[in-house]
């Protein structure tokens, strides 16, 4: 087995914190990229040591209290700031975004147990020793995107869940779990108490993807397009439309002599051939979005179906979705 390559600031942190006596691990995507065959971008380190501990242990470096209650300090080591956080379990989530109270433990496993999915419920020691108690590591080389636990408790602790299921599916273009889709149907309504600024950096991160159609296409297909979340503004929460003029997309026919898909099959398999970019992605996802419309949708002498005019009423709609979803105005005008 080869062993991950380890930035030095890294493997000095982690080096520290086991000469003290407490067990460090890599924990989450880094593992999971590099299992993958991948390289890490983002290590997330997890220890045994309480922050207090780890405070001690790098006294002689600049140490923010990123978030003591959830058990995150960052350690400053030659400028580049390193978030370590101690093993712990969590309590209900009674507001469907985050845990009511955090243990902190001593043990790996449990700390995993409390992670989304199995491929990010993984971690390697300094040794390189893997720690992978939910199968993650079959799960990356069958493709499958599988939730620890069941999934409908997952995503009801936390709605944010149901996206990050959409994105890893466009990152990795796994196929998800057959308990995915129902329990995302069945939980989407949660993405009401969802701050519109979360739900966004998770459709930006999908749209970026390399299998973007297919994480679109789960998200369409479970109804979480059709959600809304909240932005709130001077004091109270209003309520934001998420993308469900997409829905109305699904099973709308074209003209087979042009179109082997309906018009949302179209959409999310171009979707998938995107160049990485934002404003690529946005473009590809609306600019059919006008089709099968009232005023739109008319039909041929032969009986086919045609949307002349489609692209002035989809650039007026793509505006008016984009300035709902808070996109920057060069954004807005690029994509129109």
């Amino acid at each position: 087995q080869r062993q991950m390559c380890i930035r030095d600031r890294i493997h000095s942190i982690m080096e520290r914190l086991e000469q003290a006596g407490f067990a460090c691990y890599i924990v989450g995507g880094a593992v999971r990229d590099w299992l993958a065959g991948g390289k890490p971008h983002d290590y997330d380190l997890c220890t045994a040591a309480t922050p207090e501990q780890t405070e001690r242990i790098f006294s002689d470096l600049h140490v923010i209290e990123t978030g003591l209650k959830h058990g995150t300090v960052t350690i400053v080591m030659d400028g580049e700031p390193i978030e370590i956080t101690t093993f712990r379990t969590e309590g209900a989530y009674s507001d469907g975004r985050r845990p009511d109270s955090v243990a902190f433990v001593t043990d790996i496993t449990q700390d995993l147990a409390r992670r989304d999915f199995t491929v990010n419920a993984m971690a390697m020691d300094l040794a390189g020793n893997l720690t992978d108690p939910y199968s993650g590591q079959r799960d990356l080389e069958h493709h499958v995107l599988r939730v620890v636990g069941s999934p409908s408790d997952r995503f009801s602790e936390d709605a944010l869940r149901m996206f990050r299921a959409c994105r890893f599916v466009a990152q990795l273009g796994f196929l998800p779990e057959a308990g995915i889709l129902p329990a995302i149907k069945a939980e989407a309504p949660r993405a009401k108490g969802l701050s519109l600024s979360r739900v966004k950096a998770e459709l930006h991160k999908l749209l970026r993807a390399p299998y973007a159609g297919q994480g679109m296409n789960l998200m369409v297909q479970s109804g979480l397009a059709g959600m809304s979340c909240r932005i709130k503004k001077e004091g109270t929460y209003e309520s934001v439309p998420i993308l469900p003029e997409l829905l109305d997309l699904v099973g709308v026919p074209q003209n087979p002599r042009f179109h082997p898909f309906d018009v949302w099959g179209h959409i999310w398999h171009a979707l998938d051939h995107s160049d990485g970019s934002l404003t690529l992605g946005w473009a590809i996802l609306l600019h059919d979005v006008g089709k099968g419309r009232k005023g739109v949708r008319g039909i041929r002498p032969d009986g086919m179906p045609s949307d002349h005019g489609h692209d002035k009423v989809g650039k007026a709609m793509a505006e008016s979705i984009l300035h709902r979803l808070g996109e920057n105005g060069a954004l807005v005008n690029r994509v129109a």
